[in-house]
């Protein structure tokens, strides 16, 4: 894939609304995903990116809402269901998805960058979910597409795949692609993501770089071993396994010296930033406690 010299948004969505009958699916979303740029759309099952995804692929019609999107030819699509014609052999795949382009890569080259040849001649119907995968992921290249969209891309890889995939991945958006991708890989999200976009309930709870979510939450993990229970009011969340105890708090300096003017027995004490999985689960839970 050629550079592409551009400073606007590949991708732009404003004020999307989607309602199924009473149900609100999307609620005034909006985010953006410019030039070798990678965006991570963050949520737990019907939080609205799926409803997202196919809007934007326009497989669905939203209710409201503005999206400024390259053509449609210049967009590569990996969805988490993937289906195949199970009698075409791998190779019958490629040809007949580049049959479609006049640019990108050859069919030959994107075997060998997916490793697909010890299946290429074996039919669809008989590969794994990870051999699918990477023949799913080799045909949304195919086009040499300006904006990659894709749903669950590790699913049914092997470790070895994945950071193959994210290679891949990296390697597209320095060359100047945008990149939108809906996970639950959270701890992959935080390496290869630029920016996170995170939805609940069809609503935008967060929009920006990957390592702010943490910053903008202004609170720390506290860990450490301890016969005892901790209990304070400065304590967030608490989890607890036998001896092990995780804190999450935006106090650690107060709430560490509260332990310490009380005596309370620990050990192996670690403070740390809090994991983007940690904070993920505190901006939903203090976007419930506003919602009535």
């Amino acid at each position: 894939m050629g550079s592409k010299q551009m400073t606007s948004p590949l991708l732009s969505i404003t004020n999307l609304r989607k309602s199924y009958g009473a149900k609100v699916a999307l609620h005034n979303v909006g985010f953006s995903v410019e030039p070798a740029q990678i965006v991570a759309l963050l949520g737990p099952n019907g939080a609205g990116k799926s409803t997202t995804l196919k809007i934007l692929l326009g497989l669905r019609s939203a209710d409201q809402g503005v999206i400024e999107k390259p053509d449609k030819s210049l967009i590569g699509y990996s969805g988490q269901e993937i289906s195949f014609p199970a009698h075409l052999k791998t190779v019958e795949v490629l040809r007949l998805v580049k049959a479609h382009y006049d640019r990108g890569p050859s069919v030959e080259h994107m075997a060998t960058h997916f490793n697909l040849h010890s299946f290429l001649h074996r039919q669809m119907g008989g590969l794994s979910g990870g051999e699918k995968r990477r023949v799913s992921l080799a045909c949304a290249l195919l086009g040499a597409p300006h904006l990659l969209v894709l749903d669950e891309p590790t699913t049914g890889l092997d470790v070895e795949s994945r950071i193959h995939l994210w290679q891949e991945i990296r390697d597209f958006a320095a060359d100047g692609g945008a990149v939108l991708l809906s996970t639950h890989d959270l701890n992959e999200v935080s390496q290869v993501a630029h920016r996170v976009v995170i939805i609940d309930h069809g609503t935008v709870l967060f929009d920006g770089p990957t390592n702010e979510i943490t910053r903008s939450l202004k609170f720390r993990t506290i860990k450490f071993r301890s016969p005892r229970k901790p209990l304070s009011s400065l304590i967030e969340d608490c989890t607890t396994e036998g001896d092990n105890h995780r804190i999450l708090t935006q106090h650690p300096e107060e709430l560490l010296k509260e332990f310490f003017e009380n005596s309370f027995p620990l050990e192996d004490l670690e403070v740390s930033t809090a994991t983007l999985e940690e904070a993920f689960i505190h901006l939903r839970k203090k976007h419930h406690e506003k919602t009535p």
